[in-house]
């Protein structure tokens, strides 16, 4: 798996995001929706795609439950365990999201700027957007419809998950330098 999506700064030679908005160092999808390739004969079905997100958070639950471990529960983990997503057992993980599905935050730095939560994605205004900017990313993938004044309730429930996760998971962290 990669980590980000193109270095558009790099113009052609950098990649490309296809349909999607932006690439590396942006929340938008372009930057944050990269493809993983997981191989495993007999036990993932090969030539399967799978459209529902994860995350890198996720594969240490996976390998400590492929390997028969259990997580410690002195510390508190973000991911979860996707062998049934991969193996076709499930189409969906569920989560804290407003609509039963997973919640990530997209980190730019240090700073908590975007969280998926479900189908929905609420932006952080910074130095990529003058304000903030909410979508549906079933229906819009490509981040083109704002529709934070159009559902000013649903945006500021997505923006007040991204403020509650940024809490989680900075509790326990140490202070900055």
């Amino acid at each position: 798996m990669s980590d980000n999506g193109p270095w558009i700064a790099k113009g052609p030679d950098g990649g490309s995001p296809g349909p999607l908005r932006a690439g590396k160092g942006t929340p938008f999808e372009g930057g944050v929706r990269v493809p993983a390739i997981a191989r495993w004969p007999g036990q993932i079905p090969a030539g399967r795609v799978v459209a529902e997100p994860t995350n890198v958070v996720d594969v240490f639950p996976t390998v400590v439950a492929l390997a028969g471990g259990q997580l410690p529960t002195r510390r508190r983990y973000f991911g979860q365990d996707i062998q049934g997503l991969l193996r076709g057992d499930v189409s969906r993980l569920t989560g804290a999201g407003i609509d039963g599905g997973r919640e990530f935050l997209v980190y730019i730095d240090d700073d908590a700027m975007a969280v998926r939560s479900g189908r929905y994605k609420y932006i952080k205004a910074s130095w990529w957007l003058s304000q903030p900017t909410f979508f549906d990313l079933e229906a819009d993938p490509a981040e083109q419809q704002d529709l934070s004044r159009a559902q000013p309730a649903l945006a500021q429930r997505v923006l007040d998950r991204l403020d509650a996760m940024s809490v989680a998971v900075g509790q326990g962290a140490p202070p900055p330098k």
